[in-house]
């Protein structure tokens, strides 16, 4: 998990699996003509340092595997909508 000091090749992934979740909500709401809510999850302003740690822990898995397989999800809902 998140040290403050370390990154962990996990981590840089959950980041990363983060902001793929954020596009796609983003580009959904907008196809529907909704109005997005950004930064979004509860983030009233962008305080980059408190969204990678709240990335860090909802896309943080234990096993690699389970990452692989959530990233996987991610790419062909993506795939799907654009």
């Amino acid at each position: 998990m998140f040290t403050g000091r370390y990154v962990s090749p996990a981590e840089l992934i959950a980041y990363q699996m983060g902001w793929v979740r954020r596009l796609i909500k983003w580009y959904e709401c907008g196809k529907r003509g909704e109005r997005m809510s950004m930064p979004g999850d509860g983030f009233s302003s962008w305080r980059y340092t408190e969204m990678a740690i709240y990335f860090y822990e909802k896309y943080w898995f234990d096993g690699g595997k389970q990452q692989d397989a959530e990233f996987e999800r991610m790419y062909y809902s993506c795939a799907g909508n654009c």
